[in-house]
């Protein structure tokens, strides 16, 4: 079911229909299946794997056997399309919401579907060691390779702003283990260069970009480097992870919404229920891995250990085989969706398939004579170069401890090194056969065993940890709480039983998140006294709120499913909170009607709207059209001393038909233009009110009013303030 349409691309009949959703006329879901089935052939030695393998590649063969150049990935009309390529024609067309092309020579994305077929075959070679696999691959790529480097250098560059999915990466490969020289060229072919060289010089220019289109071309150049040494790969790969990571990332590790880059340090607004699409992570991960092999940073797997746990293992439907996300959503309140067995098959099914294929790829590695073990995850341990077995084995992440046995220490001569996480807490501790051994580590290093162990020894390592806070890049108070790499969820309520599960990857666009979600409020000095361990389940916490704040239990993330939750929260103490609620002195719940009722509203030629876009349609505004206007009453603090602050919410990318005023008292204030071209994201203007407009007065008229022949709004959210960074 999932190659009919490559049988009868080539003229045979299909044997079955294909599978539904993104399968339903077609996709390449077959070559993440190829990867997967391969990378668990080499992590298990399952023969099923291999049999199955066996058996995928005599179908493709037959495929390509009907063919005269070996190529089967597509039909005639889009073979047709790469050929113009050669001819100079390039048609780019069906630009996104950022003006970005999502079309060429009317074959789709098409490069990024070819990379999954010849990634899947490249991974039944290596892995699994079946020759037939690369049989088929090199009339494919040779295929490529001609239109790559013959065709026009500039119009083929033009072709790289659609998803490409990561052929320079498959195509380096490709060279690595034939050492034909043409594919590294073909693979340079395919470097972006639009994107590629500003962020090798420093320039993030990611803002508004397909997210999961740009991560694979750096993971591509990172491979490069190590064929062809040139700097700008270098920097370009290892740029774009510090902008990623810093800039970009959020809470549980992944990034971009609505499948796009936002704003360079923006977080609070990135909070949708189509937040961290699961490819991104699995991108990521590769590209972090590759870079850690590169130049040994402690900072690489730091971050693959953060976002394997709270992306990637968070992101199975436990109670429905096979099942994954796509999107990940981190709007507070809401709650995690997930493919159908048989009718989704989206990008991250696939993806998926391959992240819990993959668990045992980056705990050890080697690095000269040394043992390098990076993540703790049960396993053993067979390197036969020298002869050397171990078994690790921990409970972790329930357990701090981690206990190491040498099955057989064989030949290996070399230090075994247990990496120093950064989240510990405290002292490590090493106990060597039941007795305590001095420790030999550096902080983000690794912690050295003793060189003396033997073939039966056991050496158990404690690495203790604690709560901690992870504050959003952009709004202070607002962040997540962490129990060492940990990240934690509030529990909010059970989803009606099977509505998270979707076969539209939109299908929760409508949804509105849980509400009325507590603040947590306690000593930021000492989490620990009012965020409870359960003694009977270590990785369950009971919050016990202070501020007339409910209490709410606390899990870790991956094990959060079929629940309302929020992975995000105001965080206060005692005294800041207090402090907010002195100097917050109202907000107005747009589209609310009892909140729009309670600060009197008034208005003429006026309404809420839906915030109905392709993304999502979970917010309200409210909007006036031409000449018209809105207001409310917010309430203010007749003592205050120092100014106000207007927060208002808006869509960062209106037509250049919103221009409105804003007056307090009958007072102008500002004149507020929202054509800002900041693609797909929200803005929040902070507007500051002269303080002799509020002094003595409990309340405030503030009235958004059109220019002539314009819009006022759309406003999404009103506040009032005397701090703005109380909000």
């Amino acid at each position: 079911r999932l190659i009919p349409h490559v049988r009868r691309n080539v003229g045979l009949t299909g044997k079955n229909e294909n599978y539904g959703g993104w399968e339903t006329h077609g996709g390449c879901t077959y070559g993440h299946y190829m990867s997967a089935c391969a990378m668990m052939y080499a992590s298990t030695g399952e023969k099923i794997f291999r049999d199955r393998l066996e058996y995928m590649m005599d179908e493709l063969k037959e495929c390509q056997q009907q063919t005269q150049d070996g190529w089967f990935i597509s039909g005639e009309r889009a073979k047709e399309g790469y050929r113009k390529l050669l001819h100079g024609e390039v048609f780019l067309n069906r630009p996104d919401e950022t003006k970005q092309p999502w079309n060429y020579n009317q074959n789709g994305n098409s490069w990024y579907c070819i990379h999954k077929v010849l990634a899947g075959l490249r991974d039944v070679y290596l892995y699994a060691g079946i020759q037939k696999a690369k049989e088929i691959l090199m009339p494919l790529a040779d295929f490529i390779a001609d239109i790559a480097l013959n065709s026009n250098k500039d119009l083929f560059q033009s072709t790289l702003s659609v998803e490409q999915g990561g052929m320079n990466e498959v195509f380096t490969d490709i060279y690595a283990f034939t050492g034909d020289y043409k594919y590294l060229e073909t693979a340079c072919r395919f470097n972006h260069i639009n994107v590629i060289y500003p962020v090798a010089n420093g320039e993030d220019v990611l803002f508004g970009r397909h997210a999961n289109d740009q991560i694979p071309k750096f993971i591509g150049v990172a491979k490069e480097y190590a064929y062809d040494t040139k700097e700008i790969y270098r920097k370009a790969a290892e740029n774009f992870w510090d902008m990623v990571v810093n800039n970009h990332t959020l809470a549980i590790g992944g990034n971009s919404c609505y499948e796009r880059f936002g704003m360079p340090g923006e977080e609070s607004k990135r909070l949708d229920y189509s937040s961290a699409e699961t490819c991104n992570t699995y991108n990521m991960l590769k590209l972090s891995r590759l870079l850690f092999m590169m130049n040994g940073d402690y900072k690489y797997l730091n971050y693959y250990e953060h976002a394997l746990y709270n992306h990637i293992l968070a992101s199975q439907d436990p109670d429905m085989a096979g099942c994954v996300t796509y999107y990940t959503s981190l709007l507070p309140g809401s709650f995690k969706q997930y493919s159908t067995p048989y009718d989704s098959f989206w990008c991250c099914v696939g993806t998926g398939m391959e992240n819990h294929a993959k668990y045992a790829e980056s705990i050890y590695f080697k690095n000269g004579n040394s043992l390098l073990i990076n993540l703790y995850i049960p396993s053993e341990l067979n390197w036969k170069e020298q002869g050397f077995r171990l078994r690790l084995d921990t409970d972790f992440p329930e357990s701090d401890t981690i206990s190491v046995c040498v099955v057989d220490k064989g030949r290996f001569s070399g230090s075994v090194m247990l990496r120093y996480p950064e989240w510990v807490e405290g002292n490590p501790e090493m106990m060597l056969n039941g007795r305590p051994v001095k420790l030999e580590y550096g902080k983000k290093e690794y912690i050295r065993l003793p060189d003396s162990i033997k073939s039966g020894d056991t050496i158990k390592i404690v690495l203790p940890r604690k709560l901690s806070v992870r504050y959003a890049k952009d709004e202070p108070h607002f962040g997540s709480i962490m129990y060492g790499p940990i990240l934690l969820a509030g529990e909010l309520g059970t989803v009606v039983p099977g509505s998270d599960r979707v076969s539209d990857n939109r299908g929760l666009r409508k949804e509105l998140p849980a509400q009325n979600i507590p603040a947590l409020v306690g000593s930021l000095a000492d989490l620990d006294e009012w965020i409870i361990k359960d003694s009977a389940s270590p990785l369950h916490f009971t919050v016990k709120n202070e501020g007339k704040q409910k209490d709410v239990s606390l899990i870790p993330y991956f094990r959060m499913h079929h629940q309302y939750h929020t992975v995000y929260w105001k965080i206060y103490s005692p005294d800041e909170y207090a402090y907010r609620r002195k100097v917050l002195t109202d907000v107005v719940k747009i589209g609310d009607e009892a909140s729009e009722k309670e600060h009197q509203l008034q208005g003429r030629n006026d309404s809420v709207y839906w915030h109905d876009f392709f993304w999502a349609r979970n917010a309200r505004y409210r909007m006036a059209g031409d000449g018209g206007w809105f207001s409310y009453s917010l309430a203010i603090d007749k003592k205050e001393r120092n100014p106000y602050y207007l927060i208002c919410r808006y869509w960062g990318d209106e037509p250049d038909t919103h221009v409105f005023d804003i007056y307090v008292d009958d007072k102008y204030l500002e004149t507020v233009h929202l054509n800002r071209k900041l693609y797909l994201t929200y803005v929040d203007d902070v507007y500051k009110i002269p303080e002799a407009w509020t002094h003595n007065k409990s309340h405030v008229n503030v009235s958004f009013r059109a220019k002539e022949g314009k819009r006022a709004g759309g406003l999404y959210e009103l506040k009032i303030t005397a701090d703005p960074d109380y909000r």
